[in-house]
């Protein structure tokens, strides 16, 4: 059973590593093995992960500096996404499918939430605003207090 389960992991594994290449492909950035590492990072990740996190599960492979530069080059390619969760650190992660979150401001608890703005909202935007034509992209997080924390 656990060899199974090793060579579902193994499999697992490349299987991120193949599509971490296909995207940098896909968005014109060079495949390099650090970018390959961060990305296939993030996209293991069950959760956004910080600058410190994505360098723990990079670093035989990625110094802290480049993983800095390879996050930024990701987030502009529009391949990742960045928030902010009011603890003065930013987050990344990979979407499979466009969401939000929710946060709760005592400790931190994050749940992915699957509602978004309406486009009527950006086509008033677009109307409203006398400096932009429209928005590329936008965050939207949530932060309340989550029950266990209510319960206290």
């Amino acid at each position: 059973m656990q060899i199974i389960r090793i060579c579902s992991i193994l499999q697992n594994m490349k299987k991120k590593q193949q599509q971490s290449e296909h995207i940098l492909q896909q968005t014109g950035l060079k495949v390099t093995t650090e970018r390959v590492c961060v990305l296939s990072a993030l996209m293991k990740a069950s959760k956004p992960l910080s600058v410190p996190d994505v360098y723990k599960a990079v670093k035989k492979h990625v110094d802290q500096s480049t993983v800095y530069r390879i996050l930024d080059q990701l987030v502009e390619s529009r391949i990742i996404y960045q928030t902010d969760f009011r603890d003065s650190k930013n987050y990344y992660e990979f979407q499979d499918h466009h969401h939000h979150h929710i946060v709760c401001t005592k400790c931190g608890t994050r749940e992915h939430i699957n509602i978004c703005l309406p486009p009527s909202v950006e086509k008033k935007l677009k109307q409203t605003s006398k400096m932009f034509s429209g928005t590329l992209d936008h965050t939207l997080e949530f932060f309340g207090i989550c029950r266990v924390c209510k319960k206290c």
